[in-house]
């Protein structure tokens, strides 16, 4: 009766002495206690968790630390980040080096006078490709009066969460929408689609049955929704301003492709696409400047500026030329957008090719002017795992002034 009554005290102090351990191990006995930075930080994850949610309007973290690198190819990543969006077991999220490799394979072989919006229309042109690629299926986003239907919207809020998300995982269930057709029993893998998918290629693949369970296909889906549609979507619409922003730049791009492509109706070749100059330039540009996905990926530490001249500027005749530094090795070892080793980007040669085909479509087909939009409206303000700028911003938003379709 005595130890009962006691209980909660010695739970209290057991509880204290705990977390006094886990403080005093944190802070000078563990083998990172030498960084230096704020030792709250060191304490507890709350301190992440305030500038991914709370401070100023969450997503800031990013912008609060420098990233340390390593040599070693075999890292796994932190365990309590793979509930970002509730996808633990998609091949984005692995934890373990091994396992990831394992799940890699089977997904490498697939991978007019009227003001509109035009990031709308990017992101429902890359949404309606990427579920085709994933799923053999669309939804004609393209077709929605004015791209209001492209989800892009529902896209932000879904990135927005994931902070909330990856700092409490259990407030999301898992997420079953996308695999509708399994669920209700249809079985790809001994109904082939007319061409290859990457829901078809894992399903046929030679994993064990227990990567390739309605879990993990979910996981995986969400992946290629979330991570392949809003990201390329972005370095679109990023690209097009900066291109539109300069009558230079735009009346380069534009002489080139008419030279090109003399007739505008005849389907666009992403391999010969490639092979244009200006366009490979204005293309590679972007990516330096900038990229898809803002969340722990700087590339290059505030204030070290010491391969390409005016940084932040957007000069893509910089890669004409076959260009170098000054030491003499070529811009091309210092360009990295994908990331790199077993971690790359997945869908990076299917990111390319819609950035080559969406941008040279418009610019050869449409003649258009910027509507009240600006640099302000993508200078990265928040890290919501994609970039995210002012929260106010309206958008690439454009006057079309002819359609070469047209007459």
């Amino acid at each position: 009766m005595a130890i009962s009554s006691q209980l909660p005290l010695l739970l209290l102090v057991a509880s204290i002495t705990y977390a006094t351990s886990l403080a005093i191990y944190s802070l000078y006995l563990s083998p990172i206690a030498k960084f230096t930075g704020p030792k709250l930080a060191a304490l507890t994850k709350w301190y992440e968790a305030c500038y991914d949610i709370v401070y100023n309007n969450g997503g800031k973290f990013s912008f609060k630390f420098e990233e340390l690198y390593t040599r070693n190819p075999k890292a796994d990543k932190l365990e309590w980040m793979a509930y970002r969006f509730g996808i633990p077991s998609n091949t984005f999220a692995t934890v373990p080096h091994e396992l990831h490799r394992l799940r890699r394979p089977p997904l490498n072989p697939m991978l007019t006078g009227k003001m509109v919006m035009l990031h709308n229309g990017y992101t429902a042109y890359i949404g309606d490709v990427t579920m085709e690629y994933a799923f053999g299926f669309c939804y004609d986003k393209l077709k929605s009066p004015g791209f209001q239907d492209s989800m892009h919207e529902a896209f932000l809020a879904a990135y927005r969460f994931g902070h909330v998300q990856t700092h409490f995982p259990f407030f999301l269930p898992d997420l079953v929408a996308l695999c509708t057709r399994l669920t209700q029993g249809e079985d790809l893998s001994t109904k082939p689609p007319s061409r290859p998918t990457v829901m078809h290629e894992i399903l046929t693949s030679t994993l064990p049955p227990a990567e390739k369970n309605i879990t993990r296909l979910v996981d995986e889906s969400t992946t290629v929704v979330g991570a392949g549609i809003m990201t390329t979507a972005w370095v679109l619409s990023v690209t097009t301003f900066h291109v539109t922003n300069n009558v230079r730049i735009h009346q380069r791009l534009r002489s080139e492709l008419f030279e090109a492509l003399p007739d505008p109706t005849q389907p666009l070749d992403w391999v010969r696409l490639e092979q244009l100059p200006y366009l490979a330039a204005c293309v590679k540009e972007r990516l330096r400047l900038g990229f898809g996905v803002a969340t722990r990926m700087p590339r290059l530490a505030e204030g070290v500026m010491r391969v390409f001249a005016d940084p932040n500027a957007f000069i893509p005749e910089r890669w004409l030329g076959n260009p170098k530094t000054a030491s003499g090795k070529p811009l091309e070892h210092y360009f990295n957008p994908f990331g790199g080793g077993s971690r790359i980007c997945l869908g990076l040669n299917l990111a390319y090719a819609e950035i080559y085909l969406g941008l040279a479509a418009v610019v050869r087909r449409f003649t258009f002017e910027l509507y009240e939009t600006d640099e302000s409206d993508f200078h990265i303000q928040y890290d919501f795992f994609m970039p995210v700028a002012k929260l106010d911003s309206k958008g690439l938003r454009v006057t079309v002034t002819s359609d070469v379709l047209d007459g």
